[in-house]
């Protein structure tokens, strides 16, 4: 079975690879340092991004408000060791962030929170099936209602035909 992958961007390379080393062996685990190289990094086989909320380049909220504009389905975490609260709000809100969480970090809490993340991903990607699904079924429904009216249609117009024929005779 497939692992789920994970990208992280922080700032601190030590960071990095402190959780790629943790995560490995669970996840296929991606890292960069700098979030507009992590935009270019993702496509639809990331599972859960983590990302640290203060970087040069742009902030974590930035970045992870990005990543949900193009990706909604992947899931967005966000790891700060400030108490910046506009920002962590700001992230939430605008990210629509899974999870907060600060540094440093428990380990159990970061390998739960990763866990659930992955779960509430696949959740995500059923729940984008089950819409492109119910679209498909209202299209076909759509269709077979118009092939049904013009088949009434028809029925009416050889009813018609039948009535005056019968008055005919």
């Amino acid at each position: 079975m497939e692992k789920p992958k994970i990208l992280i961007v922080d700032d601190e390379v030590e960071i990095l690879r402190v959780l790629f080393k943790t995560l490995e062996d669970d996840y296929d685990v991606v890292t960069t340092s700098r979030a507009k190289e992590a935009l270019e990094m993702i496509d639809n086989s990331v599972h859960v991004i983590l990302s640290d909320q203060r970087m040069p380049e742009m902030s974590g909220s930035e970045f992870l408000k990005a990543v949900r504009d193009k990706y909604p389905q992947i899931v967005r975490i966000i790891m700060s060791g400030y108490s910046d609260m506009n920002a962590l709000i700001s992230s939430v809100n605008d990210g629509e962030i899974f999870r907060y969480i600060s540094k440093p970090w428990e380990l159990q809490d970061l390998l739960d929170t990763l866990q659930l993340a992955v779960a509430k991903y696949n959740e995500n990607i059923s729940h984008a099936k089950l819409i492109d699904e119910n679209k498909y079924l209202i299209e076909r429904n759509r269709e077979v209602a118009n092939r049904l009216t013009q088949t009434m249609e028809e029925l009416r117009r050889v009813q018609s035909e039948l009535e005056k024929l019968n008055k005919k005779s």
